[in-house]
Order: structure tokens, then sequence, then C-alpha cells
């Protein structure tokens, strides 16, 4: 089907990239634009076996000519001076056959129905909804393609984070080589449209000190990074000075962005005051939050530390902040694992405080209440259950800010163990936790839903204030921490 240019009925023009197109003037579509989009779908009908359509400047088009009127945002040809429309008319055939092509998007003037906060909060849904990741990320690149303020969300949940594995250049990889390594250029000159939205960085397995500050020193490239995580990287093979060496090189030229979370996880240090060294570094000075996961030092002869600590401060509850507790750390000597130490320095500035302890042999550590006068949330993970897990409870009471207590055990070691001593630990149960549940300031307190336990907390449960969770719950919460 064809249509013929005629004098005084259609002006040949282009569209944006050029090509031509085909804009009517002098015709009753040209009228059909100015109406209102009630008053258009009125008239569509009429306008469709309207006569003068059908012949336009003495062409006629046929009864197969003219399927239907669509209204398609185009671009008018006004003489030479291009003028946007809000609207203009595409004429399509039956058969498919497109006359009259749109030559620019039309935006909407109509104010979004739903609230940014509102987008934001839906996006951020994803994550909880899908626990797979893979399918979470399909959804978030589907989610970018859908309008202008979905894609901002969506883009941040897509390329937030950033991981370097060089796990596999342990042996027989020298230091070019690995600055070779297409993942390690990408980490060290990434485009800055991604490189914005990245706020997170995991960085795992470095084996040599060269590498490990060159990748520190590259961490400026991310400007809104907030969360550094580091796995297996052994700074016990590294001297005391090198840490000197590297804080000197991030203060002359490349100082890091204000970092909110440092999570270090199977990393070695030569002893407790290495690992202060490196975390007291002017660089991590805005810290609220510190993680630590299996912490090794060289040489330790007291076996396996694969205990996990978790700190936060929040400043509006008050206390002194972590760089603040680092500095006046002068004096405190203690000889305990690496997760006693950290808590023992940083007290006064944790507000929550996490602690999974799996080595039966630290279910009794020194846990002074005194040292935390800021604590409001509090969280234990046992590895199995013990009377010295019960003679811990009975401290808590002199929490006097403590308003949220969560008590775990594993639930693949808590069979694990004598039945006996198991049900006696049970039994006690009640009697440990009423105290805390009758404190002036709590909140809430969570135990696991415990073969037997349920029917034994009678007292406790008097306040109202006990939730008991499912073990499939506690299990997913463990893997999301």
């Amino acid at each position: 089907m064809m249509v013929k240019k005629e004098p005084g009925s259609c002006k040949y023009g282009s569209r944006l990239d050029g090509s031509p197109c085909w804009s009517l003037t002098d015709s009753p579509a040209t009228d059909y634009l100015k109406l209102s989009s009630s008053q258009a779908k009125r008239t569509k009908k009429e306008l469709v076996h309207s006569e003068d359509l059908r012949t336009r400047g003495g062409t006629k088009l046929g009864r197969a000519g003219i399927g239907m009127i669509r209204a398609y945002p185009m671009r008018r040809v006004d003489g030479h001076k291009k003028v946007t429309s809000p609207a203009a008319t595409m004429i399509t055939g039956c058969r498919g056959s497109t006359m009259l092509q749109p030559t620019t998007s039309f935006v909407s003037s109509m104010p979004d129905p739903f609230p940014q906060e509102l987008v934001d909060r839906i996006i951020d849904e994803v994550q909880h909804v899908y626990p797979d990741e893979t399918h979470c990320k399909a959804i978030w690149k589907a989610c970018s393609s859908v309008c202008r303020s979905w894609r901002t969300r969506a883009m941040h949940h897509l390329v937030r984070s950033f991981s370097l594995d060089l796990s596999d250049t342990r042996r027989n990889t020298t230091i070019k080589g690995i600055q070779a390594l297409h993942r390690f250029i990408k980490f060290e000159a990434p485009p800055k449209f991604p490189a914005s939205f990245v706020t997170r960085v995991c960085i795992r397995c470095i084996y040599k000190f060269k590498i490990v500050q060159e990748v520190m020193c590259s961490l400026h490239l991310y400007p809104n990074l907030r969360e550094l995580n580091l796995h297996g990287v052994h700074f016990s093979d590294f001297s005391r000075s090198k840490i000197k060496t590297l804080s000197k090189a991030l203060d002359s030229r490349f100082p890091l962005p204000p970092l909110d979370r440092l999570e270090l996880d199977c990393i070695s240090f030569i002893d407790f005051e290495h690992l202060l060294s490196f975390i007291g570094m002017s660089h991590f000075s805005a810290l609220s939050a510190l993680k630590m996961y299996s912490i090794e030092y060289k040489g330790n002869p007291d076996g396996d530390w694969s205990e996990c600590v978790s700190v936060k401060h929040d400043p509006q509850f008050g206390g002194p902040s972590f760089a603040t507790s680092l500095s006046l750390r002068e004096g405190y000597q203690n000889t305990g694992p690496p997760f006693t130490e950290i808590i023992g320095v940083l007290g006064k500035s944790i507000t929550e405080l996490e602690l999974e302890i799996y080595n039966e042999q630290h279910f009794d550590f020194d846990f002074d209440p005194n040292l935390y006068p800021s604590l409001r949330r509090l969280s234990l993970t046992f590895g199995r259950l013990s009377l010295s897990v019960l003679t811990l409870f009975g401290r808590l009471t002199d929490l006097k800010a403590l308003t949220h207590f969560s008590f775990g055990v594993d639930p693949l070691l808590y069979w694990i163990g004598k039945p006996d001593a198991r049900n006696k630990v049970i039994e006690g149960l009640d009697h440990a936790l009423t105290p805390i549940s009758r404190m002036p300031s709590i909140q809430e307190i969570v135990v696991p839903k415990l073969p037997g336990a349920s029917e034994s907390l009678i007292e406790s449960r008097k306040t109202g204030l006990l939730v008991e969770e499912d073990w499939d719950d506690q299990i997913g919460r463990l893997f999301k921490q």
C-alpha cells in the first residue's frame, strides 16, 4: 500500500535520525489531534470511515487502505521548522503496513501515581521475597528498564557489590601476572557510571603485600563505598611496619571513602596489637559497625578460634565512637580469644552486640556488664547448651539499658552431646530467663523452640515479652548475617 506525496495534503520531513517521515497537515486528522482524549475516542470511529481520509488530494486509498487510526507521538514539520507536537496520527493498514511512523517519544506530564519512597521500598523487598541471588538480579534488571524513577534504585541493587577473588593466585603467580588479570584490571579501572553505585567491596585471598596495598589504594575510585569485606588476607605474613606503610600510602595519595562497616573474615594477624593497628588506621575512623569471624593469631597455641562477633555503635544513644575507644585502649590487657579482646576495648561504644560462640571452652568468657553501659541489643548463639550458658544469663540483669535480648543454639550441633546434661539445662532455662524478662528496660526476648523447652518456660512467659523462634527462621537469620 503506497501513499503519494500531493501538494497541500502532506509535507515531507525527516526524523531525528535523518530518515524520511510523513506528517499530516491539512486533513481531518489534523483536527483530530486538537481534540481531547475523551473526544478523540468518540470521533475515532467516525474518522476511520471519513470520506476525506479515504480520498486525499485525488488519490484513493481503497477499502483496504485504512484499518484504524492511533494517536502516536510524532514530529510535525512546518516549513523548515521542526515543531514537536504532543501527539500525531499514524495510519496503519489492515494488513499491518505503516504509512506514518512516530519520530519522538512523548513524555506525559501526568504525575507519577506512586511516591518515589514507595517505589524504592518495593524494589528493596525483592531480596527478601526471593533468596536466590540470580533470581533477584533478573528481577532488578527488568525493573531497571521500566522507567527512569525505577532505574536508579534497581541499579543500586544490581551493581552495589563488587567482589575481587584472587584465591587462585597463591602459587606460581607473580605480581605482574596478578596485575594482568582481567578481573584485577576491571577492579582498578571501573567505569564511572557503575562505580558510583557500588557501596560494598569484597576482597578475597590476597597473599602479597604489594597487591594488598594496590587494592586498598584503588578503593577511592568507588566514591559511595561504605562497606569493606576482607576475606583470607594473611597480615601475619607481613611485618608490623607494613601496616604503617599502607596507612601512609592511603594518607598521601588515595584517601578512602568514609567507610561505615568493616568485615574481617578468616584473617590472621601477628597478635592483638597488630589487629588493633589495622583497625585503628585513620581511614576507619568513621566506622559504626565491625564484624569479625575466625580471626587467628600467628602461632596460636589454643587451636581454632572460629567465633563470630559483630558490634555496632549508634551515635544517638551516646557513648564514644569506635575510633575514640581505640585511642583510649592504653593499659588494657587481655589474653583471651580475639572476640573477647575486641569487645573489651570497644565496650563503652557498643550499642549492639552479636556473638556466635561454638567452642565450649569459651562459653564462660569473662563478661563484665559494667564495660557496656550503652548496650541495647544483645544476641548470643552457642554451639551447644551447657550450665555455663545459664550462668552467663545471670549477669545480664546488670545491663541497665538492654531492650532486646536474643538467645540461640546451633541447630546442627544441638543434638551432639549427652541428653541428660541437655535436659538439665532446659529445666534451668526458665529460671535463668525470668530475671531478664522482669528487667524494666527489656522489650523483647527471643528464644529458639527447643524440644521440651516450651513447656518449661512458665515464669519467664508471664511478662508477655517472650518470643519463640522456629529453627528454620534462626537458620535463615544466621545465614543472612
